[in-house]
């Protein structure tokens, strides 16, 4: 995660300003001891300007992924989902996904 923001020219206060939290959160991510909600997850994607699935394999998560869902259900709760790896998010967990 820390390349990609490097490589967007983006130091972790500003990345931390766009995402509402402090530096501290952003670095904690960026060295694996935090996870994100997958709010924070689709906010990372629109800063950085790339694919959700990006911020996922950067985090770690999705190497063999091909495909990732997000819609919105009837009762507000956003769902995205990996086809390959079978892994579903739901909006308001973290992003601690385990591979099956």
């Amino acid at each position: 995660m820390k390349k990609l923001r490097e490589s967007k020219g983006l130091t972790q206060k500003q990345v931390a300003d766009a995402l509402g939290v402090t530096v501290g959160y952003v670095s904690s991510v960026e060295r694996g001891k935090r996870k994100l909600s997958i709010d924070k997850i689709i906010q990372l994607s629109e800063i950085y300007g790339v694919f959700i699935e990006t911020i996922l394999r950067g985090l770690g998560y999705g190497a063999k992924s091909r495909h990732i869902a997000i819609s919105q259900k009837s009762d507000g709760q956003t769902v995205a989902s990996i086809t390959d790896e079978d892994m579903i998010l739901h909006s308001g967990y973290t992003a601690d996904i385990e591979m099956i």
